[in-house]
């Protein structure tokens, strides 16, 4: 039986097992935008573009409790912050779907 889309990672969810691992090897040398392209596809918004960082939520999974559904993405000269990428992974890996308050 095939798991409900909705339980699984954001990686599992989009088929992005391949481009995480690509993105872990490249951390050191990923552009900026391809790293925010890919963050938009998986669902997050971005609230917040000032001159250096970008602050995005998603709205529909988390790591854990208040402000662990953000990520925090810097542009270093064209260049995306290795750590914040790792993060990315991290979260494309981890987070699980939001509780429903409605429920």
């Amino acid at each position: 039986m095939e798991p409900d889309v909705a339980s699984q990672s954001l990686e599992k969810k989009f088929n992005l097992q391949r481009l995480s691992e690509e993105f872990l090897e490249r951390r050191n040398n990923l552009p900026f935008e391809e790293l925010l392209r890919c963050a938009e596809r998986v669902g997050f918004v971005f609230r917040h573009k000032g001159t250096s960082h970008y602050v995005g939520q998603h709205p529909t999974h988390t790591l854990g409790p208040l402000y662990y559904d953000q990520v925090n993405f810097q542009n270093k000269k064209g260049k995306a912050v290795p750590y914040q990428v790792k993060q990315f992974v991290d979260f494309l890996r981890d987070a699980t779907p939001k509780e429903n308050k409605n429920a």
